[in-house]
């Protein structure tokens, strides 16, 4: 027997069809622009990420991507189905396809919340890794020609330097002493208050002060007290800020949801909450036209319950709670009573 199980008019169900036309429909452009988001948040993030850490910094993208796919064949599909209602109700293969919609969106509701755990198990790790991953490349600079186009593309691409501060430099051999660098004694200890080329900043509009940089130049009118010639924010810091802003586009997109409201975001570096917030306006919805494909396609499988009143019993679990009508006992010959009046009209 099918549970909940209630009686409808046919009015509420034609409002319900319509409903789930125009839920489709977003969903299909929402989805869209996910994807474009996703492969943004790949070449703006995810390649750097990759570049200096052990992190996977594509997953987030990847994540996002493939459930944007889904969704958007889903929600297309749903939008098609739900417009071939009108004159095919109650046909069998009809039936049999807005049964295949309503199971499709439940899958996609089950893989978006695996996907959502997924990236936070792997995002915990994150935070750690970028770290270590700039202060390892930083301790190659000198040595590893890669890794020195890799630190230096990530230092311009974010406009930072070092990982947290652009004094983490000032305690790592950088410069090769062939060029003038300076070898430590000891590990950890102070080498020099100079930085690479690419700290410099692009918004100074004067000499890029990078080598002695906290001493007091006469020449170049510079007093680091009052005026640092190069990024001041970190690369660690940096990148999770760029995410953060990618993913608060995302939510501004996900918006599009009337039903949902927009939260305020975390802490610049919980970006991790930024995603699980995004998948909240994924699954919600889905959940919402998956429950409501599956009352439209249970409604018309019955037909009318009530001839006089013309009524609709609609269920979301179980079998029907009647014993007749049953979605085999259709033929693709029967019309749909939901446009009786128009097929009247037509003749």
């Amino acid at each position: 027997m099918g549970f909940p199980s209630i009686s409808i008019s046919k009015e509420t169900l034609r409002t319900l069809i319509n409903i789930l036309i125009s839920f489709n429909l977003i969903g299909s452009i929402v989805s869209s622009i996910l994807i474009h988001e996703a492969i943004k948040t790949k070449m703006s993030v995810g390649d750097y990420i990759n570049m200096i850490s052990a992190y996977d910094g594509s997953l987030i993208a990847g994540v996002l991507a493939v459930i944007a796919v889904l969704a958007t064949a889903s929600h297309g599909f749903g939008a098609y189905l739900n417009f071939k209602l009108f004159p095919n109700g109650t046909k069998a293969h009809i039936q049999n396809l807005l049964f295949l919609n309503s199971i499709t969106t439940c899958v996609l509701f089950v893989a978006i919340v695996c996907s959502m755990l997924v990236c936070v198990f792997h995002s915990r790790h994150m935070k750690n890794n970028i770290h270590n991953g700039i202060v390892n490349g930083m301790n190659k600079y000198r040595q590893d020609k890669s890794t020195k186009v890799q630190i230096d593309a990530l230092q311009i691409r974010f406009k930072c330097c070092g990982s947290k501060s652009f004094k983490e430099w000032f305690y790592i051999p950088w410069l090769n002493p062939k060029f003038g660098g300076v070898v430590p004694t000891r590990t950890g200890e102070f080498v020099s208050d100079d930085v690479p080329f690419s700290c410099c900043s692009t918004e100074t509009m004067r000499h890029c002060i990078h080598y002695k940089m906290m001493t007091s130049n006469a020449i170049y009118r510079y007093e680091p007290q009052r005026h640092i010639s190069v990024s001041r924010i970190g690369c660690y810091s940096a990148i999770i800020a760029a995410t953060r802003k990618l993913l608060k586009k995302i939510i501004y997109v996900l918006g599009a949801f009337a039903l949902f409201q927009a939260t305020q975001l975390s802490r610049y570096w919980r970006f991790v909450l930024e995603l699980r917030r995004v998948m909240l306006r994924l699954y919600l919805p889905q959940l919402l036209t998956s429950l409501m494909s599956r009352a439209v396609q249970t409604a018309l499988s019955e037909g009318f319950v009530e001839d006089r009143e013309e009524r609709f019993m609609s269920w979301i679990f179980g079998r029907s709670p009647m014993t007749k009508g049953t979605v085999e006992e259709v033929s693709d010959s029967e019309q749909s009573p939901l446009l009786e009046e128009e097929t009247e009209e037509e003749e």
